[in-house]
């Protein structure tokens, strides 16, 4: 039999360990506690302490202080516009009656798409006058060709063939004047050249066709709806180019010229190129600007006309010898800070900002170069220290 004390004298020696290793570890965590309170407390306002962990989660990025160059611009207020020479109000060619009206406001459309029908007593009168017309040249064109047979027989007479060559004038000049009627109602010339093929029944009908690939953006149009000459039906506009209209001031003109490229932004942050196209001749009296027109690509259809932009016109670049990007500067209280990496902490450092080209900013003072300073997420240190703080 095992004796009781051989028991229990490993049980006890396994008790003082594990008491001994609880004492050293509470040992432990309070000095680690007391050392982080005492960085905490060395750490004066408006400095912070990060360890290596969060400056590389955060994606902090340092640099030093030193020279760089920055975009000489101006800030042109503007508004999108329709391109006029893609650009369409699709009229009445005479009275009637909507039989169809196709299509609606955003609808993408092709060259040559019939959008409407309209049924018109006068459109059927000038095509039955023009085909009246057609058949009577040919007919006088047959009579004269057989007069100039007997003629050049010998077996005809002189006085009938110059009758029937009149009257294949005339006929071709009362074609030549239905043609033309046509033409100013709006037919093409392909519909009127099919017309002595087309049925009898078609005559007071014309079509109101896409002049170009586009979209539909007004319809006045509803079927069963009387309709007078000349009114308008549908305006259709290609919007894969737009135009921007800007004002400048005619102090800045020598910084202008036609082909050069501008930055066009939105409300939204989007920003595009686009190309100077037109410089007017003339100053505004209102504005007292000089209108610039730019073209932009808008294949996309992120640029909507009617909408207001800003553009920016680059004027020229300089190099400064403290330029920082536009990021690293933080504003707290009306004033703006970067971020300096200064005795293992990040230093909050007021400084004075001067030009910037929305990309990268010039500091005036309060940073001197080979300064350590954050460059990138400069905001996490910001939050990190307001977050404590009431709103």
């Amino acid at each position: 039999m095992v004796s009781k004390t051989k028991i229990i004298l490993p049980v006890a020696i396994v008790a003082l360990a594990v008491s001994a290793l609880m004492f050293q570890i509470r040992h432990t965590y309070q000095n680690q506690t007391a050392e982080s309170t005492a960085a905490e407390e060395e750490t004066e306002e408006g400095e912070l302490a990060l360890s290596d962990e969060q400056i590389r989660n955060g994606g902090i990025e340092m640099r030093k202080a030193g020279p760089g160059k920055l975009k000489l611009s101006i800030t042109l207020p503007g508004k999108i516009a329709i391109n006029p020479e893609s650009y369409a109000h699709l009229v009445t060619h005479s009275a009637g009656i909507v039989k169809e009206a196709r299509h609606n406001i955003g609808d993408k459309v092709e060259a040559g798409e019939v959008l409407a029908l309209i049924e018109s007593k006068e459109i059927a009168e000038a095509k039955a006058a023009y085909l009246t017309a057609d058949r009577r040249e040919r007919l006088a064109i047959t009579l004269l060709q057989k007069e100039k047979i007997l003629k050049d027989k010998k077996v005809g007479a002189e006085q009938e063939y110059l009758q029937a060559e009149a009257l294949a004038d005339e006929a071709r000049m009362e074609k030549e004047l239905a043609r033309q009627r046509l033409f100013s109602l709006g037919l093409s010339e392909q519909e009127i050249t099919q017309l002595p093929n087309r049925l009898t029944t078609d005559l007071r009908l014309y079509e109101i066709k896409a002049p170009f690939s586009g979209t539909i953006i007004n319809r006045h149009l509803t079927r069963g709806e009387t309709v007078e000459a000349g009114q308008e039906a549908y305006v259709i506009a290609d919007l894969n180019t737009v135009r921007i209209e800007l004002g400048i001031y005619p102090k800045d003109l020598p910084s202008a010229r036609e082909g050069q490229k501008i930055q066009i932004l939105n409300d939204l942050g989007e920003n595009a190129d686009a190309q100077v196209i037109k410089l007017s001749p003339i100053v505004d009296p209102e504005s007292s600007r000089v209108k610039v027109v730019a073209q932009l690509d808008n294949r996309k259809g992120n640029w909507r006309p009617g909408t207001y932009v800003t553009a920016r016109l680059n004027v020229g670049e300089f190099t400064s010898p403290l330029v920082v990007p536009q990021e690293a500067v933080v504003k707290m209280e009306n004033q703006d800070y970067v971020f300096i990496q200064h005795e293992g902490h990040f230093e909050k450092r007021p400084v004075t900002v001067g030009r910037s080209d929305g990309q990268a900013t010039e500091i005036v003072a309060g940073l001197k170069p080979g300064d350590p300073y954050v460059a990138k997420n400069a905001f996490i240190l910001k939050f990190e220290l307001t977050k404590g703080e009431p709103d």
